[in-house]
């Protein structure tokens, strides 16, 4: 049971005296409040980490054909990878479907005739197995996989 100390003041001398109140629903409602808090957050916990935490894999056109690419998504918001030139690193951030992709920077390679669009990559949503890849004006550059290539 849940004990509360409160002071008083009595009518008949106003002197202040201790009174200790008991109240059992106010641990019960301190509880179910503490309860859904950590529901919420292991909800969203959830939804946005284990989706994206991971390696995404692709390909991207050379000059002899398919490249492979690839983003790896890890736990505390790093960010590695590779556009089939340049290594890529930089951070994420959750968001309700996927990730924001901030602060990607990468090598400075000249790669003769190698599309890097992956290195354009500013947002992702995860449908399932598949990673979707949008560049900062919201249009679709690519998709990649879930898994190592």
């Amino acid at each position: 049971m849940f004990e509360c100390e409160t002071l008083g003041v009595t009518e008949s001398t106003g002197v202040r005296r201790d009174e200790t109140t008991s109240s059992p629903v106010r641990p019960a409602v301190i509880s179910v409040l503490v309860l859904l808090v950590v529901l919420t957050v292991a909800v969203f916990v959830a939804r946005a980490f284990p989706a994206i935490v991971d390696e995404w894999s692709g390909t991207t056109e050379g000059p002899n054909g398919p490249v492979p690419v690839s983003l790896e998504f890890r736990e505390g918001g790093g960010l590695g990878g590779n556009d089939g030139c340049n290594t890529l690193f930089g951070e994420w951030a959750p968001t309700g479907d996927g990730a924001v992709v901030e602060r990607l920077a990468s090598t400075l390679m000249f790669c003769f005739d190698v599309d890097t669009w992956l290195s354009g990559a500013h947002r992702v949503v995860v449908e399932g197995d598949r990673l979707l890849v949008y560049d900062d004006a919201g249009a679709h550059i690519g998709t990649l996989d879930r898994g190592a290539a």
